[in-house]
């Protein structure tokens, strides 16, 4: 829900807030899937790996975006 309040930040404050907001739930989701792996006895250097791959494709779709169309982004 907070990933969608950013479009409608009308200035800087709300969009700090709505970021703070967010950062702190997805400060939380990668703790709650460690648990929910470990729980379901899966292995946990595996899990571990896809979160990493998921970050580094992530960061690299951000840097190919940001070279397509640099006024936007």
């Amino acid at each position: 829900m907070t990933c969608l309040a950013q479009p409608f930040a009308v200035d800087p404050w709300t969009l700090l807030v709505s970021r703070s907001l967010l950062g702190f739930c997805v400060g939380m989701y990668p703790a709650a899937l460690l648990a929910y792996a470990k729980t379901a006895d899966s292995l946990m250097g595996k899990f571990s790996s896809w979160g990493s791959l998921g970050w580094a494709l992530g960061n690299g779709l951000a840097g190919v975006v940001a070279q397509i169309d640099p006024g936007v982004f």
